[in-house]
């Protein structure tokens, strides 16, 4: 009786975590740049009742031991680096990254962080910042009396200035890359920190050295698929309700084995 219910409550402890992850990627769908996340299962290791016999029972068969699984458990969640769909936008800060590469900002404790979500803004300083004020790296700043603000395939920043005609180089955004991305650390607001799984940064500009594109007036949305999410949760709420009816039969089969031995 115990072991049935420890295999059920591991079962159902399980397909709470993979819900509470479908339910962050459902809840997630429109926000720029963010990457769904799969839950992977691994068997409990099996209570071993009796070994194989060492001689063959019966000509031509093989020996069997006795063996039942003790549940199930979440061995990890692995997140899902391919790209969203580019949304074209009517702001000029808003950028996309089309291929490899993430975006690097400061965050305020002075570490840098790593995202995909390239919806930019400027600050009361005019510095590029993320929705949240974390700046972009390297830092730009675009000056007051900008008319027109440019930013090229390769990331270069061009103004053009009140009063002239001619654009100005103002600087150039650098992208990071991982060894493996998949490893990254998401740690909100749509920003990743590196872990020893994900490696170490390697900075560069795009269009170069395999890094991607930079798209202006572009967004990355996120790369979360509804329709196969919301099919994973029906799907979920069955295997759920399987679990419940396991034990309700065991209950019953133990019910029925009292009223017998009682008669």
């Amino acid at each position: 009786m115990q072991n049935v219910i420890a295999v059920a409550q591991s079962g159902m402890v399980a397909l709470n975590k993979k819900l509470l992850a479908l339910t962050n990627d459902i809840s997630n769908a429109q926000t720029v740049g963010y990457k769904s996340k799969r839950v992977d299962f691994a068997e409990i290791y099996s209570q071993l009742v009796k070994d194989a016999d060492q001689q063959y029972e019966l000509e031509g068969t093989a020996p069997q031991g006795e063996a039942y699984g003790m549940g199930v458990r979440v061995s990890g969640t692995l997140m899902d680096m391919s790209p969203g769909t580019i949304q074209t936008t009517e702001n000029a800060y808003d950028l996309a990254i089309q291929g490899d590469g993430f975006f690097q900002v400061r965050m305020s404790n002075g570490d840098l962080a790593y995202t995909r979500a390239g919806n930019f803004r400027l600050d009361n300083n005019h510095q590029l910042v993320t929705p949240q004020g974390y700046a972009v790296e390297p830092s730009i700043t675009v000056p007051q009396n900008a008319v027109d603000v440019t930013i090229d395939t390769e990331g270069r920043i061009f103004v053009t200035l009140d009063g002239s005609s001619q654009a100005q180089q103002l600087g150039q955004i650098s992208l990071a890359k991982f060894t493996n991305p998949e490893g990254l650390l998401s740690v909100g607001d749509n920003l990743f920190m590196p872990t020893d799984a994900s490696g170490e940064a390697r900075v560069g500009f795009a269009s170069h050295d395999g890094f991607g594109d930079v798209a202006q007036f572009s967004l990355e949305n996120s790369n979360v698929d509804v329709v196969a999410r919301l099919a994973e949760l029906v799907l979920l709420q069955r295997n759920f309700d399987l679990v419940t009816r396991a034990i309700t039969a065991q209950n019953n089969m133990l019910q029925s084995a009292i009223q017998v031995a009682q008669a």
